[in-house]
């Protein structure tokens, strides 16, 4: 009777953790959309949106990135807008603002299908210990000794 009530206890801290998880992610989506929803209700350019848009167009006419326009960002920026100009029209904003908020919800989606539930923030550390290059984010000393730690933990 003490083994499967300690099962059950087990499997529901899993379904909790589970629940606590899907209500983060549905948090996180949700204000990623509230932040892009004033581009996609308002879709003049942002920033320097006007600036790459010049090149991409520049790239659907024909043009070369670095030789008929010229932008110090790296190439991947231009074909991308000059991709959804040529399927959307020129300088259409709103399609473009949609794209970007389709690519931040994939990019996120693929972190936590890699990291899995719980292990966001805890995969960084972990993954710097096993040898993985990961993009620094904030002071990389303090990362590094994450890092260290999870190794000796282990």
């Amino acid at each position: 009777m003490c083994r499967s009530s300690a099962a059950i206890q087990i499997v529901d801290k899993q379904g909790h953790s589970l629940r606590r998880f899907q209500w983060a992610t549905l948090g996180i989506v949700l204000l990623t959309i509230a932040i892009r929803l004033p581009s996609l209700l308002h879709p003049p350019p942002i920033d320097s949106e006007g600036i790459y848009s010049v090149v991409a167009n520049e790239i659907v006419d024909g043009g070369r990135p670095y030789l008929d326009a010229v932008e110090r960002k790296p190439p991947l920026l231009f074909w991308t807008y000059a991709v959804v100009f040529e399927l959307a029209g020129k300088y259409n904003w709103k399609v473009l603002h949609i794209v970007a908020l389709v690519w931040t919800l994939a990019t996120m989606a693929g972190f936590f299908i890699e990291l899995g539930p719980g292990n966001v923030l805890a995969g960084l550390p972990q993954r710097i210990s096993e040898g993985v290059k990961v993009i620094s984010v904030g002071n990389a000393e303090s990362v590094r000794k994450s890092a260290d730690q999870v190794r000796t933990a282990n």
